[in-house]
């Protein structure tokens, strides 16, 4: 459903710690839209490497250092999307634990 008018209220980005990254997280994301990655890419070119864990065919589990650069990857991209792409303007980013270093680099207030 799409509204027809604009929707009055506020917007908050919440950033996940590490433990939310799994194999094949945003794949379909990066399927539709392969732009994302090479602007992503642009910005951090050293998470280019860490992209590997979304396409990775294993059901290995991911080791704590690959979920937290996996989730580290699948939080820029989205805010490559909805910041850039989309141009939602949030009121409020929070992270929790590892969220709250990638809403710093996602925000600008910290940069690579």
């Amino acid at each position: 459903v799409v509204a027809s008018k604009r929707m009055d209220g506020e917007l908050a980005f919440v950033f996940t710690g590490a433990a939310a990254a799994y194999r094949g997280a945003c794949k379909d994301l990066l399927t539709a839209m392969p732009s994302l990655s090479a602007s992503l890419a642009r910005r951090f070119p050293e998470m280019e490497e860490t992209a590997g864990f979304v396409y990775a065919n294993s059901s290995a589990e991911l080791t704590a250092l690959e979920q937290l650069l996996g989730s580290s990857f699948v939080s820029q991209l989205h805010a490559e999307l909805t910041l850039r792409v989309l141009k939602l303007k949030p009121d409020a980013m929070i992270g929790l634990s590892s969220g709250e270093t990638n809403y710093m680099f996602a925000s600008g207030i910290w940069s690579g």
